[in-house]
């Protein structure tokens, strides 16, 4: 077991600035990692300018593409300016395969996983579809604490509606630790089938910044990430795994490197102890 690993780039954002391209791409080669993903934020211009230079990251700096993270408020139509810009950038879109597709409903104050929206969804989500045929991309849907597709059930309820060969789904560990108040390893179960990525970080609650939990390295806070990374190998997820590292703050580096080290070592310790055991509270 040996599976590729990316950082999100909401690790190298903080309130005091944010390290650039060249930057990020040589920090994370020295340290191991095998890929980069790209948050759009849509409003910073060091974003936008990002965005030309994607189909030059693996042969510049050696790394893979591993996605790109978008929004789209299913309150407002294609040519609100948020809207437009998610639709235009992923149809011009170069060297990157899989669009995270992150569902919010701001614009109309819409109540998180109300299923009377998912018609909506549904022929947004058809839009991007028709994108990844021609781009031969795949969509996997981004739950987000505080979006209208808030929850991993939310996701795996608009993939079964909607099944298509480029429609998959993620499951994100610090918005199922906030939000999803489910047990995770019979949510990972029904996942499954769907999975296309995992993206996962320590943390601990509550957050006294105001989010319903903490980010931090891998191997801080109270989620037990061995557990969960041991309960998807054990259900053949072979896709990629990422941290996310959105407000952690501190020294980028050192804690990439600590959160790569312990995934590698949560590696060593499956292959080497395949029996152990971890069972979930009643």
């Amino acid at each position: 077991m040996s599976a590729k690993v990316y950082a999100m780039d909401t690790w190298f954002y903080n309130s005091t600035g944010y390290y650039p391209l060249a930057t990020r791409a040589e920090m994370l080669k020295e340290i191991g990692y095998d890929g980069m993903y790209f948050v759009f934020w849509g409003n910073l211009p060091s974003v936008r300018a990002e965005f030309p230079t994607l189909g030059n990251v693996k042969e510049k700096y050696g790394l893979e593409v591993a996605g790109v993270y978008q929004t789209y408020d299913i309150s407002k139509p294609d040519t609100e300016e948020g809207n437009a810009m998610a639709l235009r950038t992923s149809e011009e879109m170069e060297g990157c395969p899989t669009i995270d597709l992150a569902l919010t409903g701001f614009g109309g104050s819409l109540k998180c996983s109300d299923t009377e929206h998912d018609t909506a969804a549904l022929k947004v989500i058809e839009r991007f579809l028709a994108i990844a045929e021609r781009k031969n991309l795949t969509i996997a849907l981004y739950p987000h604490l505080s979006f209208w597709l808030e929850k991993a059930d939310d996701a795996l309820r608009l993939v079964k509606a909607l099944p298509h060969p480029r429609l998959k789904l993620n499951f994100c560990g610090m918005h199922w630790y906030g939000v999803d108040n489910c047990p995770v390893f019979p949510l990972l179960e029904r996942l499954s089938p769907h999975l296309h990525g995992v993206n996962i970080n320590g943390g601990k609650k509550p957050n006294p910044a105001g989010l319903p939990c903490t980010i931090e390295a891998l191997d801080e806070g109270e989620m037990d990430n061995f557990a969960i990374v041991q309960k998807l190998h054990r259900l053949g997820f072979n896709g990629w795994y990422g941290f996310q590292g959105y407000s952690a703050g501190s020294d980028v580096y050192s804690k990439l490197r600590r959160s790569l080290n312990i995934f590698r070592e949560f590696e060593a310790r499956i292959a080497k102890h395949p029996d152990w055991q971890f069972e979930m509270m009643p």
